[in-house]
């Protein structure tokens, strides 16, 4: 497992564009990335679920990657929160 934490430096937070981003390119990989705001946590491949945790700007999360390319999957997942978050 692979775990990234981030804080969330985007004034709007995780909004719907960067969120349907994000869906994408999750479901490129096999691995299951989870991703986690304090006690609620969604799949990063569920957009509406990722939309309905309200993740805002300054606030940290935690993403969990388990699977057979996970590796690649949390190296993609961490690029784009450092490139667009």
């Amino acid at each position: 497992m692979k775990e990234i934490q981030y804080i969330i430096t985007d004034p709007c937070g995780i909004h719907a564009r960067l969120a349907g981003q994000l869906v994408r390119l999750a479901q490129n990989y096999e691995a299951e990335a989870e991703i986690f705001r304090g006690e609620k946590h969604s799949s990063v491949k569920n957009l509406l679920n990722l939309m309905s945790l309200g993740i805002r700007q300054g606030e940290t999360v935690v993403v969990q990657v388990t699977g057979a390319d996970e590796e690649a999957c949390a190296a993609a997942i961490e690029a784009f929160f450092q490139e667009k978050l």
